[in-house]
This record gives C-alpha cells, sequence and structure tokens, in this order.
C-alpha cells in the first residue's frame, strides 16, 4: 500500500502532542557573486518533504526554498551533510540578525511554494553574533533554526476511503473558525486506493484548549467537473469528552476511524446535490437503519408510533408552520432544521431531501435503476449516467405500532403481493409537507409503486400516515 502523505499549517486549536525531533539538514550554490550560509534544523521542526523514524521527523530541503536573514533571500542549492546550504546573490542590506522561513503568525512570509505538497512553516533562529558573511566564501558556522514560538505539530493518520488528493481540499471545522486548505495542486499525481494510510500533519499553535466535535472533511478531487466541493465528500467526526490543550514543540498522533463518519457521493445530478450514501442510523449501506416519524428527530421510544409520539400529527400546513415545524404556510413547506432529523443527528451540513431532490435522482434522464440484493438486503441501486458512481437504497420496509417490516417474510405476511414482489419495500420520508393538506399525511419516497392492488418495482411517491415508522437518507445542504 502506497503511504501519502501532506503537511499544512492550519491555526488548529487542540490536543496534548508526544514529542517529535527533526534531524539535521543541508545545502550549496554556485555562480558568483554570492553569501552563502548553512542552515540546521535540529529539533521539533516541521517541513513539507520529510521522512518520519517513529516519532522523529528528519527534514529535508527543497529546491525554491525562500530563507530570510533580515530582508534578505537567500535560495536553497543543495544538501551538505546534515546541514542546508543557501545562497544570496547581491549585497547584503540591513539588519543580519534573525533568521526566518515560512509564514509569520500574522500570516505573512517569505514564500509561497507552487508544489505538490503545499507547505507552510514558521521556522526562525537568530544568527550568532560572530557569523562571518563574507562573499564568495563558504561558511563554516551553523544558522540553527526552531518552529516558530509557540508552535506544535498534529499528525492525523485514517485510511484513506479512495480518492484524488492531487487537487482536492481538506477542511476542519470545530474550532474557533472553519479551516480549508488544498492537497495539492496536480490532481493527476496522486491517487489514493481504498485502505491506503493516508497521513496529514497540521501545524498548530499551542497553549490552545477545545472540547467538543472536531470534525474532518475530505473533499475528493471530481475528475467530470475538476473541481474538488464539487466531488465526494469524506466526513470524519471526533468527539472530545474534556478540554485538553497543545504543548510547545510536540507533536501527537492523532488516529482517525479507518472509515469515513459519513459519506456523500457526488452523482453528477444538475443540481449538484450528493447523496449519503448510509441511511440514519445505519453502518453500512445495506442497512436499514433507524426508523423515524415525519417531523421526528429520534426513533419512538419502544417502537411506539403512534400519533401520541408525532407532534406533527393532525395538523394542517398553517399550524405546522405557526409550531416552527416547516419553513412555508404552504404546498412548499419543508421540515426545519430543529425538526430535520438528518440535520439533528448528523449536523448541520445534512438534511432530509426534498421531493425535488428525490425526483431529480429517479429521473431516468440523470441515473438508472434496478431492484438488487446488496449484502443481506434488497433495494433500489442508482446508477449515475454522468460518472457511473452506485449508491443503494435498502428496502427496509415499515415500522407502524407494533406491526415490523424490516424482513422479507415479514412484508409477505403483512400484505406484499407475492406474485409482484417478495421483499420488504423500502420507504424513506421527504422533507415536504403534502400538497392536499391533510392533517396526517406526510410525503413519502418508496420503492413499490401500489396501483388497483398491484405492486411492481417502481420508485414513486406516497402521502402516507405522519406516524409511520420511516427510513431516512441525507443529503449535503447547498
Amino acid at each position: 500500500m502506497k503511504k501519502l502523505i501532506y503537511i499544512f499549517n492550519i491555526l488548529l486549536t487542540m490536543f496534548v502532542f508526544a514529542s517529535c525531533k527533526d534531524e539535521n539538514v543541508f545545502v550549496s550554490i554556485e555562480d558568483e557573486p554570492f553569501y552563502s550560509i548553512l542552515v540546521s534544523i535540529p529539533d521539533n521542526s516541521t517541513r513539507a518533504t520529510y521522512k518520519e523514524d517513529g516519532e522523529n521527523i528528519a527534514v529535508i530541503w527543497e529546491k525554491g526554498d525562500v530563507l530570510k536573514i533580515g530582508s534578505n533571500e537567500f535560495v536553497f542549492k543543495e544538501m551538505q551533510g546534515t546541514n542546508g546550504l543557501f545562497f544570496h546573490y547581491g549585497e547584503l542590506t540591513g539588519d543580519k540578525t534573525q533568521a526566518t522561513f515560512g509564514f509569520s503568525a500574522n500570516g505573512e512570509g517569505s514564500q509561497v511554494q507552487s508544489k505538490n505538497n503545499h507547505c507552510r512553516e514558521v521556522l526562525e533562529g537568530s544568527v550568532p553574533a560572530d557569523y562571518d558573511f563574507a562573499p564568495n566564501a563558504k561558511n563554516k558556522g551553523v544558522i540553527q533554526l526552531f518552529p516558530a514560538q509557540n508552535m506544535s505539530l498534529l499528525h492525523i493518520q485514517t485510511k484513506s476511503p479512495a480518492m484524488f488528493l492531487g487537487g482536492s481540499l481538506l477542511e476542519i471545522k470545530g474550532l474557533d473558525k472553519d479551516y480549508s486548505v488544498s492537497l495539492g495542486e496536480d490532481p493527476s499525481l496522486v491517487f489514493a486506493d481504498k485502505g491506503d494510510t493516508l497521513d496529514v500533519f497540521v501545524v498548530v499553535p499551542s497553549g490552545k484548549t477545545v472540547s467538543g466535535t472536531l470534525r474532518f472533511y475530505f473533499y475528493a478531487y471530481d475528475e467530470n467537473k475538476k473541481n474538488a466541493e464539487d466531488g465526494d465528500e469524506y466526513h470524519y467526526y471526533m468527539k472530545c469528552n474534556a478540554s485538553v490543550s497543545t504543548k510547545y514543540n510536540e507533536v501527537v498522533k492523532m488516529p482517525l476511524p479507518s472509515k469515513p463518519t459519513h459519506t456523500a457521493l457526488q452523482l453528477g445530478l444538475p443540481s449538484g446535490t450528493k447523496w449519503a450514501t448510509t441511511n440514519l442510523g445505519a453502518t453500512k449501506e445495506s442497512e436499514a437503519g433507524e426508523y423515524y416519524a415525519w417531523g421526528e428527530i429520534e426513533p419512538a421510544a419502544g417502537g411506539d408510533y403512534s400519533p401520541a409520539n408525532c407532534k406533527a400529527y393532525n395538523m394542517v400546513w398553517s399550524e405546522l408552520y405557526n409550531s416552527g415545524i416547516i419553513t412555508k404556510d404552504d404546498k412548499t413547506g419543508i421540515l426545519t432544521p430543529e425538526n430535520d432529523a438528518a440535520t439533528q443527528n448528523w449536523g448541520d451540513d445534512w438534511k432530509i431531501p426534498t421531493k425535488k431532490e428525490y425526483e431529480e435522482l429517479i429521473n431516468p434522464t440523470y441515473c438508472s435503476y434496478e431492484m438488487v440484493k446488496y449484502g443481506e438486503r434488497y433495494g433500489f441501486e442508482f446508477t449515475s449516467k454522468k460518472n457511473g458512481k452506485k449508491i443503494f437504497f435498502p428496502n427496509g420496509g415499515q415500522w407502524e405500532g407494533l406491526k415490523d417490516c424490516t424482513t422479507i417474510e415479514a412484508w409477505q405476511n403483512y400484505g406484499g403481493n407475492k406474485k409482484v414482489t417478495n421483499y420488504c419495500r423500502g420507504q424513506y420520508w421527504v422533507s415536504n409537507v403534502v400538497e392536499n393538506n391533510a392533517r396526517d399525511r406526510g410525503c413519502a419516497f418508496t420503492s413499490v409503486k401500489s396501483s388497483n392492488g398491484k405492486f411492481t418495482d417502481e420508485p414513486n411517491f406516497q402521502d402516507q400516515n405522519r406516524t409511520y415508522g420511516r427510513n431516512v437518507r441525507a443529503v449535503i445542504k447547498r
């Protein structure tokens, strides 16, 4: 398996780190006249190109690196032993007591690197008072650089879900603000197969504390739309049960789950809607997951899907709107975020799909569909005609009071027409109210069409009792 590594400098605010030690590094020059310097990074430093040995990181300078002595720029030439050799053409001016590399705390820096592995290090050090800046002479002294004051290193590690890394994005939420960083310039350079080790190193400030949920979003580069935001999304959620703090000049390995908490696929639909690959409460695509009454954000306790456990029951549009359950007092009303099970269980990025979004998914112009068995369940598999990606909706049946239809046998006994379909049908709540303003009905997407007592495998919509337990699939908010 490949080991895919990126390093970024984001002002993150968290975690206790284990110490990290860097090996020394060198460089050289050519052409005259020039001034040269030797630079070493002996301890606790970060670098876009490096090799890792346990908790130690060996720093390696790269062509194009620029280091400043005061306002004088020195360009990396080559490694010399364990130090880097840099050179400067022309006369030296101004103060020469401080050496810096990378970006300062206020975002200003001595270089912007245009290479696949972006780096925004903050390294600094004092120039020895007796340092000899004689022109055209190789200096025997060594300038030592260290991470800028109060900086630490966070090592994020997980298994790749299979994605392009070059051209993709990493976004981190749950801090003092949201951070977004490109994973590289050229999407053709790096592709991570499923299961490959993915490492991300992030330079963070120390002396910070944070608690709650930290969310990592990988936006996979999309080959068709040529845009990371338009690609698939892989979300990893990390919960911090107690406040923790960063420590100066230390590194910690932070293993994310081996698979994303949630995944959203870009099917190439005209609206750009990205669909979750699993139902709420499911741990894999073939699982039905949890059951919800329309407008409820938790499954009914003990499977009691009765009017008493559905606050939206027996309300027309105006009553639903005045109660804050829907957004508009008409047939275009949809569930508010506070009453949307997807938003409340998965976070503000997600919502229950609207009828329009379901209609786009089942439109044969954009996706084909067929009833298939996936894992232990039958269900509808939709295949994008734009990019070939597939999404599966398991037939989870229905939960109405004590009538449980989560198995093939239960559906047969409950009233299914065995000559047409011998498995449970899929039934999913839609965010919209019903168009006829019925007091007790919600709009549901179902995998089986009923006509004159006959059932056919055809995705469609039905007005169903709001109290009934149905599955929920989520989409990314746009």
